[in-house]
């Protein structure tokens, strides 16, 4: 049987710049793993002399990210690289979480839960990363069959007890609409991912929950996936085109 590998994005990027103009600079990608929490890293730097002739150069390695509050920096943007030439010479820049060009989306419905119980309530989610690593996000809910108590980001559930874990709340924004209660609406911001949900988000690894009062579990759920600004959907010169009400 043929081993099929599973292709990653890049999790983290920086752009590496001089302190004065040389037309010298560098771009960083980094892959992260959350199981190993091992940052592996390429740069290639354009622009660099050596003997007064224009080369490019690249450069490879590994970090082991193995303090919590190191990972915690990573995720926000409060980390930076420095590359120091024999020279003197420094190219620098900030580690970030890689910009998508786009946005996350979620279609949040009953038959992704747990229970995956039939009913005719729907939502929507949808989520832009920031470079300091915070999420903007703006759910909408509809026709819920009793009163949201909880909205949540949470990781996929695992196979061996089907339970998911918790990466934060995002319940205090939530509103409900003024003529109709059984909808609602949250818009906010979340600050505190970690290295490992930024990993997961990039690669379409997070879900939104909607968790109501009857039943205590999820009424609605929907996995986060990237979507392009421009994305539409043409087919035998029909157009489908979309937009999202909040």
């Amino acid at each position: 049987m043929q081993e099929v590998r599973v292709q990653f994005l890049k999790t983290f990027s920086s752009i590496l710049i001089p302190p004065k103009p040389s037309g010298e600079g560098g771009v960083v990608s980094i892959d992260y793993n959350p199981r190993t929490r091992m940052a592996s890293y390429d740069i290639n730097l354009e622009g660099v002399a050596q003997s007064a002739l224009p080369l490019t150069s690249k450069l490879s390695g590994k970090w082991r990210v193995a303090k919590r509050r190191y990972r915690k920096q990573l995720a926000r943007g409060r980390l930076r690289m420095r590359i120091t030439f024999s020279d003197g010479r420094r190219l620098t820049g900030s580690i970030q979480p890689r910009l998508m060009c786009g946005v996350f989306q979620a279609v949040l419905t009953s038959g992704q839960t747990v229970d995956k119980k039939r009913t005719s309530s729907a939502g929507s989610a949808v989520i832009q990363i920031g470079e300091d690593g915070s999420l903007d996000y703006k759910i909408r809910v509809a026709n819920m069959e009793n009163d949201v108590t909880r909205l949540r980001l949470q990781t996929a559930s695992s196979k061996e007890n089907r339970k998911s874990r918790l990466v934060g709340n995002l319940k205090r924004k939530y509103v409900s609409d003024t003529l109709d209660k059984s909808s609602g609406w949250a818009n906010g911001t979340y600050k505190r991912l970690g290295a490992e949900d930024v990993f997961r988000l990039l690669n379409n690894q997070l879900y939104i929950s909607v968790a109501t009062g009857k039943p205590r579990r999820a009424a609605l759920r929907g996995r986060l996936v990237n979507t392009e600004y421009h994305e539409h959907f043409k087919k035998e010169g029909m157009a489908l085109s979309y937009e999202l009400l909040f």
